[in-house]
């Protein structure tokens, strides 16, 4: 319990925690080989030179679900954020060919079911096929995003650089982030290292300058329920992990 202590105390002082080893090399090799084998079909997929993002990811790759909840992950993850469910999934690639440069921002937006008539949501738009929207800072600072990633990462190859403790500022004015973007770190991870930190922290991604691939699993997680009836659009429950369900019902292996 010390560790997760330890971690939860990381994530509200700096904004972010790494979580190493959470997969060996035998776990994140059939991930990769499935992400792979994938048929790059649909608005979920994302191409420049290849495909580089999948949205809704594991709508479109549910047989993932078991290979990324594994018992390191489900385990820690269900004694940091015991209460959260899974809200949305992305895959990101920096393949060789499909880089680019990801400027400071935080992430203020969540995927909805639909747009709602409540000024507690603003920003509306749609991003393929899907409602999104800003919602209450307080929804933003009770998430927390995991980064699983599947190959070694450093500034070489566009690793996240992060700010910490600007999560603490609150939602920053576009004009002001610049001046609230210095002293970035480098997140440097290897492969099947997972990296938390919340929505609200600065960070940003630099372009590549090695051939290696940079390829990470991107959940965002949250305990809220939202107000005005919103709902968030991929919400689920994730049998067999203790990942807290629709219901608040704790799962286990």
């Amino acid at each position: 319990m010390q560790a997760e202590s330890a971690i939860c105390a990381a994530l509200d002082q700096h904004g972010f925690a790494l979580l190493p080893g959470i997969f060996d090399k035998a776990e994140v090799r059939p991930l990769t080989s499935l992400i792979d084998g994938l048929e790059p079909e649909g608005e979920k997929f994302r191409r420049r030179a290849g495909v580089f993002a999948i949205r809704q990811f594991l709508e479109a790759a549910p047989a993932v679900f078991p290979l990324i909840f594994n018992r390191r992950l489900a385990h820690r993850l269900g004694r940091i954020i015991p209460g959260f469910s899974l809200v949305r999934s992305v895959f990101f690639d920096k393949p060789e060919g499909s880089n680019w440069f990801v400027p400071p921002h935080q992430d203020l937006t969540i995927q909805l079911t639909g747009k709602v008539p409540s000024a507690s949501f603003t920003n509306w738009t749609v991003k393929d096929g899907r409602f999104a929207a800003q919602p209450p800072v307080r929804v933003l600072e009770g998430m927390l995003t995991v980064r699983v990633h599947l190959d070694n990462t450093d500034e070489s190859n566009g690793a996240l650089q992060v700010r910490p403790c600007s999560h603490r500022l609150g939602i920053i004015e576009t004009e002001r982030v610049s001046l609230a973007g210095r002293d970035y770190v480098t997140c440097t991870a290897n492969a099947g290292d997972v990296l938390l930190m919340k929505p609200l922290l600065l960070h940003r991604s630099l372009r590549s300058d090695a051939a290696a691939r940079r390829r990470v699993i991107h959940l965002e997680f949250s305990a809220d329920s939202l107000p005005d009836g919103a709902r968030w659009s991929e919400r689920q429950e994730l049998p067999g992990t203790p990942i807290v369900s629709l219901n608040n019902q704790l799962y286990d292996f």
